[in-house]
């Protein structure tokens, strides 16, 4: 009898005291490139900022991919390469940041890579997308940031020949 009381009466303090959606607010920016390395097959990078003072960043993440011509609705996963980077602008004297433990605040810049094998020569209308809540609390041009989602989407045409490469930034971008 005590074995099925504890779970009736967790289940009943669950409902009467509301259940809530646990989110983390730590996601600054994104970014996302391809790069072709033969017909049909792409290098995907994914780079997330995140804000040190929130939650730690998981090293795989789902990138969708889809074309309506080729009715292709999927996803492939990609994974941390190497350990995240501190790119937290400091001053001189000053060499701590949140990244390493002790300091203000920090950024590091996460990179997620995998393949992506597409039909070759199928579709110019390539979508692939990212998605992840939520975002930073400190963004100050968004009203609830921390409810948000990110999201990132970019367009590929697989129809070309020789394939193309998306662009992508030369340097780190500038958290603040």
């Amino acid at each position: 009898m005590k074995k099925f009381l504890l779970p009736v009466v967790i289940v009943f303090a669950l409902i009467f005291t509301g259940i809530k959606q646990v989110s983390a607010t730590h996601t600054m920016g994104v970014d996302m490139t391809y790069e072709c390395v033969s017909p049909g097959q792409y290098n995907i990078t994914l780079q997330v900022y995140r804000d040190c003072n929130g939650v730690s960043m998981s090293s795989s993440h789902l990138v969708n991919f889809s074309s309506a011509q080729c009715g292709v609705n999927s996803s492939i996963t990609v994974t941390q390469l190497g350990p995240p980077e501190d790119i937290t602008p400091v001053c001189p004297q000053q060499s701590n940041t949140a990244c390493g433990g002790s300091g203000q605040y920090g950024v590091e810049k996460y990179t997620f890579t995998g393949v992506l094998n597409l039909p070759p020569g199928c579709g110019n209308d390539w979508v692939l997308s990212w998605s992840l809540c939520c975002r930073n609390d400190a963004i100050t041009n968004l009203s609830s940031p921390g409810s948000e989602s990110v999201y990132i989407d970019i367009c590929l045409d697989n129809t070309l020949s020789p394939c193309n490469n998306s662009p992508f930034f030369l340097n780190n971008q500038i958290p603040f």
